[in-house]
């Protein structure tokens, strides 16, 4: 797990001797690394995550400055502020605190005689151990999705994943990104894999995930609706970074290795995402038919039963310059309701009318014969099926 600004009240060498004076709503803030900087003008130097350290050798007790040493780690989206209390800075000025609760930015205070090059000796010593089991984390999702092994349970050290909290069912989270924006996708990885865990740590979910080609392979729990953070990272990955993605997540599985049939489900619902800019992601539960067409394995079979159906009345359009396939398509999409469908084909009730009438003749059937109505309707979704396949 990521190392956050909380983490910081409970480290044993501390014996509680760091004090949390201001910004707890800001706890959650990941700590990349640590930065020991005196001066206002060093704030320039601080990189993003970063938590700041220090003394107050260069600027005393000047609360002015010391507010101006905050803001600036605000502005740079530093990882907050630990102050070394007792000989040049006696205490935190109110005008401090107030500012760091407002802004969440964890502010702390640490004794004199508490040495600080051992706290960010043993911090920095945490923050390693934790990328180096990160890693090997993401090593083992690799293997678990693209490993040959039937049994990655048995083949593979599992109980990395034991301080995750994955639920029984799990599932798979795709985002894909655009090549054009990810030409050097390592100048973004640390970036973004700082992004990842800031918002799955929000929703209270493991960031289990590993990259593949430009895409971001997550392992999920089962997802509920309710934790909406694909849609939050979908639009943080645009606010802040101004990249777009795609979304797609898979069908939810216990055993670990049937989450190679997930990932696939997942990749197929990243189709549909591409077709659909409405849609923040898109679930392979929630994509209806269109799963159950996945399942055929045969775009052939798909296209010939979409023919057959509709062929005559396709020809027909194409030899006539005529709109009944059109006209079919959407009457059956707005549940033959004529009010809806001529307000969308901008036509009167009468040509309407005549256009079914018309439509019966042509396929010699009825359409007051709800199978022939579902094999309109199923030829249409195949239709669709058929584009969003068409990469």
């Amino acid at each position: 797990m990521p190392i956050t600004c909380k983490k910081l009240l409970s480290l044993s060498f501390l014996d509680r001797n760091m004090v949390l004076k201001g910004g707890s709503k800001g706890l959650d803030r990941i700590i990349r690394w640590f930065h020991a900087l005196e001066g206002v003008d060093e704030i320039q130097f601080l990189q993003n995550n970063e938590l700041v350290f220090m003394t107050g050798i260069s600027i005393g007790n000047d609360k002015n400055k010391i507010l101006q040493m905050l803001k600036g780690i605000d502005e740079k989206q530093g990882a907050g502020l630990v102050i070394n209390t007792g000989k040049y800075i006696m205490d935190i000025p109110q005008e401090v605190i107030t500012y760091a609760d407002k802004h969440m930015i964890p502010i702390f205070s640490v004794p004199w005689d508490i040495r600080l090059g051992n706290v960010t000796r043993k911090i920095g010593e945490l923050i390693l151990a934790e990328r180096s089991k990160y890693k090997n984390v993401q090593g083992l999702v690799k293997k678990i999705l693209f490993s040959e092994h039937n049994s990655v349970e048995k083949m593979f050290d599992m109980a990395l994943l034991d301080d995750y909290d994955l639920l029984p069912q799990k599932q798979i989270m795709l985002l894909e990104f655009s090549a054009k924006q990810l030409r050097n996708i390592e100048e973004y990885q640390e970036r973004l894999m700082l992004l990842f865990q800031e918002i799955m740590l929000k929703y209270d979910e493991p960031c289990l995930f590993t990259w593949n080609g430009s895409e971001a392979v997550f392992i999920i729990s089962e997802y509920n609706k309710e934790k909406n953070f694909p849609a939050d990272l979908k639009h943080v990955l645009h606010d802040e970074l101004a990249l777009d993605v795609f979304i797609g997540i898979g069908g939810s599985y216990e055993k670990f290795s049937e989450l190679q049939q997930s990932h696939k489900e997942a990749h197929f619902t990243l189709n549909l995402a591409r077709k659909d800019n409405s849609a923040d992601y898109i679930l392979y539960k929630d994509t209806n038919i269109f799963r159950v067409f996945d399942k055929v394995n045969d775009l052939n079979f798909i296209q010939k039963y979409y023919t057959e159906v509709l062929g005559e009345l396709l020809h027909y359009d194409e030899k006539n310059n005529s709109e009944f396939t059109r006209t079919l398509e959407v009457y059956l999409e707005e549940n033959e309701d004529v009010a809806t469908t001529i307000k969308r084909l901008f036509i009167h009730r009468n040509t309407l009318t005549y256009r079914l009438k018309r439509i019966e003749e042509i396929m010699q059937c009825s359409m007051e014969n709800s199978e022939m109505r579902l094999n309109f309707r199923i030829a249409f979704k195949m239709k669709t099926f058929l584009s969003f396949m068409q990469n």
